[in-house]
């Protein structure tokens, strides 16, 4: 009777997406996959796109770039959500958990991207806008960073 009805716990925790092992209650949901702007190596935007996909029913999701979540809400799942990168150049590293309706949370994943915006022209180049508001790029080799002359 008691092995009966252990095994009938078991099959009503694995269908409901959790089991238990010692203390602990482990959920059946997963993050399989977390990308920002689809693995892109680096941006110059602030603005990604976390693509994830989850094995299970994620109903919420929360994003960080602090692995303990500090300030990061809960907002419903999606499965390419958008995040605004912290100011500053640099690699920057963004952490991604779920929950299911139960509150129930997945593991953490986390990706990286390297964020770099130049505020100033690189030598040598020019905002390209005269007065009048005509072009004034000049084209140069950046090789060696001299202007090219026309030919004539």
């Amino acid at each position: 009777m008691r092995k009966r009805y252990w095994t009938g716990m078991i099959a009503i925790a694995v269908l409901f997406g959790f089991y238990s092992y010692g203390n602990a209650v482990i959920s059946a949901l997963k993050v399989t996959s977390f990308k920002i702007n689809n693995g892109n190596e680096n941006t110059t935007s602030r603005s990604v796109i976390l693509n994830n996909t989850v094995e299970g029913i994620a109903s919420a999701y929360r994003v960080s770039e602090r692995q303990t979540f500090v300030g990061a809400d809960w907002k419903p799942y999606s499965s390419s959500p958008r995040f605004t990168l912290s100011d500053g150049n640099g690699t920057k590293t963004v952490y991604f958990q779920v929950r299911d309706k139960l509150k129930r949370v997945s593991n953490i994943d986390r990706d990286t991207i390297l964020f770099n915006i130049s505020t100033t022209p690189a030598p040598g180049v020019s905002s390209g806008q005269g007065s009048s508001g005509a072009s004034t790029r000049k084209k140069t080799d950046v090789r060696s960073m001299e202007p090219i002359k026309p030919k004539k």
